[in-house]
C-alpha cells in the first residue's frame, strides 16, 4: 500500500510567489515527476489560487489538490491547528514548505512524520523585520516547530546553525535543502547595460533606505550613468510616497526606479541585462535573488550577515549594509572587477545544482516513512 503524504501549501495564498514560494514550486516540480508514483499525495490549499499553476504541477490519480476556504491568517492558523491534526490521522507524513505546524497532530495523529521547513529565524536577529506581535508570533511558531517536528528542513548552514543554537535541537534532526534554479544555465552571458538589481519584498528587513544612499554615493564615485532597478511589491510598513520621497531627497529620481511585480519573463531579461545582483538585507535565510543571478553568470554585492556570504562565495563582493561608504565601494568593486569575479560563479553554482537537492530531499521523506 502506497504511503500518504499531505502537504499543507495554506501559507502560499498568492499567485505573486516571492523566495519561500520559489523554493517550494522549484521542489514540486523535480520531486513530484520522481515519486508521485510512490505516494498518494494531496495538497491543502487555499481557494483563492490555482496551485497546479502556480507551483507547476498537475494532478493524478495520486496528487490530488484540496481547496480549503480559508484566506486570512487568523482563519488559515486556526485551521492548521484544529482542523488538519484530524486530517493526518490518515496520512503517514505532513510537510509545510513553509514554517507552520499542526502541533495537536502529536497528539491527534501520533504516528504521522512531522516535516516543516524554516527558512530563517529574522525575527531573533533583526527586530524590525515584522511588527512586535508578529515577530512575536513567528518567534514563539518558529521554536515550538523546530521542537515538534520530526524533521525540519532548512535552506543553508547558517539557518542549521541558527536554528540548532535557539531552538535547542540536535544537528541530526536538521536536513539542509539548498535553495536551487532549474538549468539550462547561460555562463557564457556577458550582458552588461550599467544597471544593478534587487529583486525582493520591499520591507524594512530588505534594508532599502541603506541600499537607495549607498547607491547615491556611488554615482558621485564612479561618475557612470548607472541605474538601480528594484523589482517586488511593496510590502509591510513601507508605503509607495515613503519611498518616492526618500528616492527624491536622494536626487535619485530617474536613477532608482520601483518596478513593482514583474512577470517572469520580464524578471528573467532584467537579469540577463543587469550589471550585479544587489542584495543588501539584513538577514536571509538564504538570499535567492543571488543564485538566479549566478545562473545568469551574474556577480552579487552581499551583506556580510547570515547566509549571503555562503551563497555568493567568490562571485560576488561583501560590504556592510549598514555602511553607507562600504555598500559605494562594494559596488564600485563589482563593477571594476567584474570578469575576475565571475570566474567564481561556475564553482558556486555546483553546490546548488537542483539533483543534489532534490536526492537529499528524496532520502529526507524515504527514512521518515521507513
Amino acid at each position: 500500500m502506497k504511503k500518504k503524504i499531505l502537504v499543507d501549501l495554506l501559507n502560499l495564498a498568492t499567485p505573486e510567489i516571492a523566495g519561500v514560494g520559489v523554493f517550494a514550486r522549484n521542489l514540486f516540480e523535480l520531486w513530484l515527476p520522481e515519486e508521485k508514483s510512490q505516494y498518494q499525495i494531496v495538497f491543502y490549499s487555499s481557494y483563492v489560487i490555482d496551485a497546479e499553476k502556480v507551483f507547476h504541477f498537475r494532478s493524478t490519480d495520486d496528487v490530488v489538490v484540496k481547496k480549503v476556504n480559508v484566506k486570512h491568517v487568523l482563519a488559515r492558523f486556526l485551521y492548521q491547528q484544529i482542523v488538519l491534526p484530524f486530517k493526518l490521522i490518515t496520512q503517514d507524513l505532513y510537510y509545510n514548505p513553509t514554517l507552520g505546524l499542526p502541533f495537536l497532530a502529536r497528539i491527534i495523529a501520533p504516528r504521522t512524520k512531522l516535516v516543516v521547513t524554516i527558512h530563517d529565524l529574522i525575527p531573533f536577529f533583526y527586530a524590525k523585520k515584522y511588527s512586535r506581535m508578529r515577530s512575536v508570533l513567528v518567534k514563539i511558531m518558529s521554536k515550538q516547530a523546530a521542537r515538534a517536528a520530526h524533521r525540519v528542513v532548512t535552506v543553508s548552514e547558517n539557518s542549521k546553525k541558527d536554528i540548532i543554537n535557539i531552538a535547542g535541537i540536535s544537528p541530526d534532526k536538521i536536513t539542509i535543502v539548498y535553495n536551487f534554479i532549474r538549468p539550462p544555465y547561460d555562463l557564457t552571458n556577458t550582458t552588461d547595460e550599467n544597471f544593478f538589481l534587487c529583486i525582493s519584498t520591499l520591507e524594512p528587513g530588505k534594508n532599502v533606505e541603506n541600499t537607495i544612499r549607498g547607491f547615491g554615493r556611488f554615482l558621485k564615485k564612479s561618475k557612470k550613468p548607472f541605474k538601480f532597478y528594484w523589482v517586488g511589491r511593496i510590502g509591510w510598513v513601507y508605503s509607495q510616497k515613503y519611498l518616492d520621497d526618500l528616492i527624491k531627497a536622494e536626487n535619485l529620481e530617474g536613477s532608482f526606479i520601483l518596478t513593482g511585480y514583474v512577470t517572469e519573463g520580464a524578471k528573467k531579461e532584467m537579469l540577463r541585462n543587469c550589471t550585479a545582483i544587489v542584495y543588501l538585507s539584513h538577514y536571509e535565510g538564504f538570499g535567492l535573488p543571488v543564485l538566479e543571478g549566478m545562473t545568469l553568470n551574474k556577480p552579487a554585492v552581499v551583506s556580510d550577515n547570515s547566509s549571503l556570504p555562503e551563497v555568493v562565495g567568490k562571485a560576488g563582493v561583501i560590504c556592510d549594509p549598514v555602511d553607507i561608504e562600504s555598500i559605494s565601494n562594494a559596488l564600485v568593486d563589482v563593477v571594476e572587477n567584474r570578469s575576475d569575479l565571475m570566474k567564481g560563479i561556475p564553482s558556486q553554482l555546483d553546490k546548488f545544482l537542483p539533483d543534489k537537492q532534490i536526492k537529499v530531499f528524496k532520502q529526507t521523506i524515504k527514512d521518515l516513512l521507513k
